[in-house]
């Protein structure tokens, strides 16, 4: 409405015709409910012929209308004043930002990495780069120049992005300042670019690059179509000085040896490609502080590995499956010596031996660790060694298989500083020091089996900062779950593979944030749980594989159902088809007693 009474104020109560309806949604959707930004878009297009080909031309465009138009001078003043009053160290670190494509959520720890990797954070007292990126982060985020779309609160937002106009913004900053340049195939193929900091998008081909690129200090890629092909023999042989290369999910089967000709590399990622080894030159790239490989054929590090002492994130777990399989998560294999690199803080996700096991306890900057194939025999040492590991917040540990058990008795001193443990494997009962975490926010217990006689939900209610709970296939033959009391932060519930389960009750006063529910491959549930309607904060119900009985109850119009369910937004039901994944939605519509209920609609997914 905002939008249609400046950009049709002569029109019949301002009424957008019906050819510049979809047109004009997309251009309001760029504002992102801004209105000041609306106000102005609105009065721009209010000055342009009304015809979708006219209004087409200004959207694709729109970032030299924000350089150029005066229209929009209003709301480039805001903008600009926004920038102008950042201080130096956040100028470059919110420009960086447009490097990924418009609207493109960004993981909140790959951005502090690469801001580290281009020199952007300096140590500050007592804080080192990655916490001094936290809290750039956070600043930009306060002061609205950055969207937020989910929190970690223990550690910083999980992911973020520019709005659409501040992007448009920063890019046409970055251009003139040759401080960073966005490239598309034409581009490639035409223009030198000058700036030290190139960015690729969608290039169909080969990518084939002209000019001189000795200059060039960052190049990252972005290939959502799954196309594009990289001459990499050719590019490493011209980016000489180059600090930061990514090639997410391009279309690179192997590294040439040349890798290892690029001396001044701060950050390497090949998530989602297809190599299946690293070179025998990685051992060169002496200034290296991450290495992302997760998502790849990668299943065993180089020896020359250990040679990186500036390495501190090794990021390096294969590809995912369900979460439902026991071995949901590949770890790569390692060097024996891998203790060497002692300025590693993350280590994930690689298989744990016996030197691992035993001399991680060197490592003491350790924050984060994920083993696998853990063994019996390891379990002791193990113990000892995280112990020690005074920084350590998150630990993963899976067992070598879904029968071997998990013997993490040992441990004292750390689990309270832990803020997210994933545990995989079979346990005979509820370690002791589980009532210790009390700085937990995250745990996961997969494939657990406790038996009947030891039930960690008692324990684990009490823990005062928990907020996401996992448990898959945690239960050796548990018929009911009843939660009495506790989880008073717990925000997201994840139950899954209990084959047994037949009853779930939630008592009033139990996990009065709850959020999320989501009750996975129960296949006895056949009623809907008790005591849903305590759950006031409850907002989705997601459901997979579930019993036919269940989803009747649900979708029943029933009025004791109506009660338990009526009020909770979202309740959705995922299943499979022949081979194919749908899902239902179960939510009641809202409407005032005796008014009929929508049946379910069935959305692909």
């Amino acid at each position: 409405m905002l939008f249609c009474n400046k950009a049709f104020s002569s029109q019949p109560n301002c009424k957008c015709p019906p050819e510049l309806e979809e047109i004009g949604r997309a251009l309001v959707k760029k504002c992102e409910g801004l209105p000041l930004a609306i106000v102005a878009l609105g009065g721009l297009m209010g000055s342009k012929d009304r015809s979708e080909m006219k209004w087409r031309e200004v959207y694709d465009s729109l970032s030299w209308h924000i350089s150029n138009n005066k229209l929009l001078d209003e709301v480039k003043t805001v903008m600009l004043l926004s920038f102008n009053d950042l201080p130096y160290y956040l100028k470059n670190c919110f420009l960086y930002c447009c490097r990924f494509p418009m609207g493109k959520w960004i993981g909140a720890g790959r951005l502090i990495r690469m801001w580290m990797a281009e020199g952007f954070l300096e140590e500050k007292n007592s804080l080192n780069s990655e916490e001094v990126g936290k809290i750039y982060l956070k600043e930009l985020i306060s002061r609205n120049l950055l969207q937020v779309v989910k929190h970690q609160s223990f550690i910083r937002p999980k992911t973020c992005k520019l709005h659409d106009l501040m992007w448009e913004l920063a890019r046409s900053i970055s251009e003139k300042e040759n401080f960073l340049s966005i490239c598309g195939e034409e581009v490639l193929e035409k223009d030198e670019k000058r700036a030290r900091r190139l960015s690729v998008y969608n290039v169909d081909g080969a990518v084939k690059m002209k000019g001189d690129l000795t200059h060039v200090r960052s190049f990252s890629m972005f290939n959502d179509k799954g196309e594009s092909k990289f001459l990499l023999d050719d590019l490493l042989s011209r980016f000489r000085l180059l600090r930061v290369l990514e090639l997410n999910d391009a279309k690179v089967d192997s590294l040439p040896n040349e890798l290892g000709n690029l001396f001044n590399l701060r950050y390497l990622s090949l998530g989602g490609t297809g190599i299946k080894e690293l070179p025998t030159s990685v051992n060169r790239l002496r200034n290296l502080q991450t290495l992302d490989i997760r998502r790849t054929e990668v299943n065993v590090l180089p020896n020359g590995i250990t040679e990186l002492h500036n390495l501190r994130h090794l990021l390096a777990y294969g590809k995912e499956i369900s979460a439902e399989h026991f071995a949901y998560v590949r770890g790569v294999q390692v060097p024996g010596k891998l203790w060497k690199m002692k300025n590693l803080q993350v280590l994930n996700c690689i298989q744990a031996n016996a030197d691992i096991a035993r001399k991680i306890v060197k490592m003491t900057k350790l924050r984060r660790i994920e083993l696998t194939n853990v063994k019996e025999e390891h379990m002791k040492n193990l113990c000892l060694s995280i112990d020690k590991l005074k920084f350590l917040h998150h630990l993963l540990v899976m067992t070598v298989d879904a029968n071997a058990i998990l013997k993490l008795d040992d441990l004292s001193k750390t689990p309270s500083i832990f803020r997210k443990v994933i545990l995989a494997g079979r346990m005979c009962k509820v370690p002791r020091w589980f009532s210790s975490m009390l700085n937990v926010m995250h745990l996961h217990l997969h494939w657990s089996h406790f038996p009947k006689d030891q039930d960690p939900i008692p324990c684990i209610s009490q823990l005062p900062c928990l907020e996401h709970l996992v448990l898959v296939n945690a239960y050796a033959s548990q018929k009911q779950l009843h939660f009495e009391s506790g989880f008073q932060k717990l925000e997201d519930l994840h139950i899954s593979c209990l084959p047994e389960l037949d009853e779930m009750v939630f008592l009033e006063g139990v996990m009065p944030k709850l959020v999320r529910l989501h009750i996975h491959d129960c296949p006895k549930l056949k009623v809907v749980p008790q005591g849903l309607d305590y759950l006031t904060n409850l907002e989705q119900m997601n459901l997979k594989a579930a019993s036919l009985e269940l989803v009747e109850n649900i979708r029943g119009k029933g009025s004791s159902n109506r009660s338990k369910v009526g009020r909770i937004p979202s309740i959705k039901h995922y299943y499979e088809v022949d081979g194919q994944h749908s899902c239902e939605s179960l939510s009641y519509t809202l409407y005032p007693t005796g008014t009929s209920f929508s049946s379910s609609i069935l959305i692909a997914f």
